[in-house]
């Protein structure tokens, strides 16, 4: 939201809204009433032995090897593809700021609605089904992109990127979440 926020009010009042955005979140987060267990403590912090366990149970996990491997190789792609989009969307598109960070809060929008709704679809289809299905329907979305044209077809193309990010936030999010072990549930990402 940052870039809409700044060609609309300026960068001074963006910095203060994300300002008080952020302690709101901290006083909501003291709000909670609810108190976690504690872990128990150990004698020794072993964060390099905790990576090692991490890593030999993903390697030697078939299903979660392979995710893994097809996260890194999206999220390297998609890297490179947004990089490319912002010369793109500002040279060629002629957007400002405001228009660019209106597009990837779109994209942002859609990851959110992806792992919200991934849970229920999930239900509908079968959860192997949209681990495979989200990202190859919604990636070819993205194709809208280099075709658009100042005017209404870069909105359609940015609603194809926000499709793409709703396809690979539910395929994600499912896949890590049933395979993780319950000890690990907090090292997990989403």
């Amino acid at each position: 939201m940052a870039g809409p926020l700044v060609g609309w009010v300026g960068a001074p009042a963006t910095l203060l809204v994300s300002s008080v955005g952020m302690a709101m979140s901290g006083l909501l987060a003291i709000s909670i009433r609810k108190r976690e267990q504690k872990p128990e403590p150990r004698e020794h912090p072993r964060l390099g032995q905790d990576i090692k366990e991490g890593l030999k149970f993903v390697l030697r996990h078939p299903a979660l090897r392979a995710i893994i491997l097809g996260d890194a190789i999206f999220n390297l792609f998609l890297v490179m593809y947004q990089a490319m989009l912002l010369v793109f969307l500002d040279r060629k598109i002629g957007l400002e700021s405001f228009g660019i960070g209106l597009i990837l809060s779109g994209m942002g929008c859609g990851a959110l609605l992806g792992a919200l709704l991934a849970t229920r679809v999930s239900r509908r289809v079968g959860q192997g089904r949209v681990i495979w299905l989200a990202p190859l329907v919604t990636c070819p979305l993205t194709v809208l992109m280099p075709l658009a044209h100042p005017g209404p077809s870069v909105w359609a193309a940015a609603l194809g990127l926000a499709c793409l990010s709703l396809g690979e936030s539910s395929a994600s999010w499912l896949s890590r979440a049933s395979s993780r072990p319950s000890h690990r549930i907090g090292c997990w990402a989403g």
